[in-house]
């Protein structure tokens, strides 16, 4: 449909044109021996008669000036078929303005139904100077009739946003400058290498659409369009997943400074999947980011060493598969100091028991340290936590919050007086085991009468559930259980058959742990058995993981000493040595390991018979 064209007429009584006189752009006033008439004049370049405009906005090319002389330019008129439309003001600064036509105004002005464009419009331009003079173009039919495009104008803006962190949904919102669309379309692009496929129609005037993906480690590709029956839009802008945030992708990338050589990296695994990592730094000769390492799946921190001093890098991160890179983190900026602090060194940790605490020393390598931060994790996989801290020269530190069973692993840094933190001492584990309670000692048996005698002892534990008594008649009899006892029980007297020795020990115990027995007492003379035994019993550790056992000897007559151990995971000692008499030191060279617990006790042979035990010694071999 064409809009029918007011004539010439109409625009001379609007004071648009001029007689038809032959002028130029560059010189209106000259050629062809013509007078100056005094007035603007504009040479419009495009669009012009057979020319298009599109919906949306479609520029205006033109040249226009004053005559010479004059006043100056000050505003130009768009005329579309003899109707005022657009009034543009000359710029400041004196340069001619943008002109142009946009769809949207010629609508409202000319109340067109976006769905019933036209098929052409005729337009026209008028200068007008700073004294109200008007001119047109002096060169053209100063009236251009030009098509109408009526494909719909394209959306704009589109940009994509993940729905939430751990999502695959993505939302994909636009502009919607377009007036006379039937529809939208979305087009997705799986991979960068694989070409645009539409995925959704969407109806007129839709701003907004979700799209869920199989996988983060694809970059997927999204653009949209708006379609009638004229035609397609071009499409918007393309956008990426890649670069998102969320997802599998490793995120919450932090970088610390360990002074002028190392660089502390730390990121949270978002993944199950990945098959590992790539962690990437900036060259600073070239800011530009280069592969520095590959992890393996599941890690979480990272340690950059061997930098120069006071240099600045940047750091990023992704996760990746088989055939996929996941999106990168977000990237951390860090700058390391001039000089380096010494780490602590050799540190050790190790389970006490009798203290029911692990605890930590290291070797303090540097005068600059103010203090210590201890670490600790409870997995391999796991991440270490701050459990404490200590001042300056403080080379120790005891962790009493501890469970049974588990495997601590543990790391320490030193804080510093140049304001940061030193890289990380050695990594080293203590396995809090469920050690039995102390052994009670020094069971002593008193008689009241021939059939009653009292019994007693050292109760060393704290944490026992109670007492065991155990029992047996004659010294070739087997020992059984007599009678459970309370816990913090230290005596107990006991009914027995007149004229029969009875044997006596005691024990400690808490489910499922025992300790060992205390030494052996007999009703025979109401007090020890008759042969002397080894007393005194301590140890050193020599040659790394030897044991050195030294005791007292006060026996004349033995014939061998008995040398038993036990480890901690064993219920029953061993006999491992047999010593000759009058012996008071021995070496157990026996190819122990270090981080080991394990338990002796000695007693002497006679020829009637065996002495009690020695007091029972526990060994730690660190």
């Amino acid at each position: 449909m064409k809009i029918k064209l007011v004539k010439y007429i109409t625009i001379l009584s609007l004071g648009l044109f001029f007689a038809s006189c032959v002028q130029t752009v560059e010189n209106p006033y000259s050629g062809g021996g013509s007078a100056p008439t005094n007035k603007p004049v504009i040479n419009v370049l495009s669009p012009v008669n057979g020319d298009s405009i599109y919906m949306g906005y479609t520029p205006i090319s033109y040249q226009a000036t004053d005559f010479e002389g004059g006043p100056g330019l000050d505003s130009y008129n768009l005329f579309i078929d003899g109707i005022l439309i657009q009034n543009f003001k000359q710029n400041k600064d004196g340069t001619n303005p943008i002109l142009y036509f946009h769809t949207d105004t010629l609508e409202k002005k000319l109340e067109i139904n976006p769905a019933n464009w036209p098929s052409e419009i005729s337009y026209a331009i008028s200068v007008i100077n700073k004294n109200g003079n008007f001119g047109t173009d002096p060169e053209k039919d100063s009236v251009f009739t030009v098509f109408v495009n009526r494909k719909p104008e394209a959306p704009s803006d589109l940009i994509i946003t993940r729905i939430s962190d751990k999502s695959k949904l993505f939302n994909l919102f636009w502009e919607d400058l377009a007036s006379n669309e039937s529809k939208y379309e979305l087009w997705r692009q799986d991979g960068i290498n694989n070409a645009f496929v539409r995925i959704k129609e969407l109806a007129a005037n839709t701003i907004s659409t979700n799209d869920v993906v199989n996988s983060d480690y694809i970059n997927y590709g999204y653009k949209v369009r708006a379609v009638n029956g004229f035609g397609n839009s071009d499409f918007s802008n393309i956008v990426y997943s890649s670069g998102v945030p969320g997802g599998d992708a490793p995120t919450n990338l932090k970088g610390e400074v360990l002074g002028a050589s190392t660089v502390q990296l730390t990121w949270d695994d978002n993944s199950d999947t990945e098959d590992g990592f790539i962690l990437e730094r900036t060259n600073p000769a070239t800011e530009k980011f280069e592969r520095l390492v590959v992890l393996p799946r599941n890690t979480k921190e990272y340690f950059d060493t061997d930098l120069s001093p006071l240099t600045t890098y940047r750091y990023k991160v992704a996760s990746f598969k088989s055939s996929s890179v996941s999106p990168y983190s977000n990237i951390v900026t860090v700058s390391t100091y001039g000089d380096d602090v010494p780490a602590p060194s050799n540190l050790i940790a190790t389970y006490q028991p009798l203290n029911k605490a692990v605890v930590i020393k290291w070797n303090d390598n540097t005068f600059l340290e103010t203090g210590t931060i201890v670490e600790r994790k409870e997995t391999i996989n796991g991440e270490f936590i701050a459990i404490g801290n200590t001042s300056a020269d403080v080379n120790t530190y005891s962790d009493s919050l501890i469970v049974k069973n588990q495997l601590y692993y543990y790391r320490a840094r030193f804080t510093t007086t140049e304001g940061f933190k030193t890289k990380y001492s050695n990594v080293d584990t203590a396995f809090v085991y469920d050690a039995p309670p102390i052994v009670p000692t020094n069971l002593k048996i008193t008689k009241f009468s021939d059939t009653t005698y009292s019994l007693w002892w050292n109760d060393n534990s704290t944490d026992e559930e109670g007492f065991e008594l155990w029992r047996k008649a004659g010294i070739n009899g087997t020992y059984v259980l007599h009678k459970e006892l309370h816990p913090n029980t230290t005596a107990f007297n006991d009914v027995v058959v007149a004229g029969v020795v009875y044997y006596y020990k005691v024990r400690a115990f808490r489910s499922p742990t025992f300790s060992n027995f205390s030494n052996e007492v007999t009703t025979e003379d109401g007090s020890g058995g008759k042969f002397s035994a080894p007393t005194k019993l301590n140890y050193q550790i020599v040659n790394g993981s030897d044991v050195k056992l030294n005791w007292t000897n006060k026996a004349t007559d033995e014939l061998q000493i008995i040398v038993e151990r036990k480890l901690q995971s064993e219920t029953e000692f061993t006999q491992v040595k047999i010593l000759p008499p009058g012996t008071t030191t021995w070496i157990d060279d026996s190819g122990l390991s270090k981080n080991l617990t394990l338990y002796y006790r000695l007693k002497a042979k006679y020829s009637q018979g065996e002495s009690d035990y020695s007091n029972e010694l526990m060994v730690y071999i660190p």
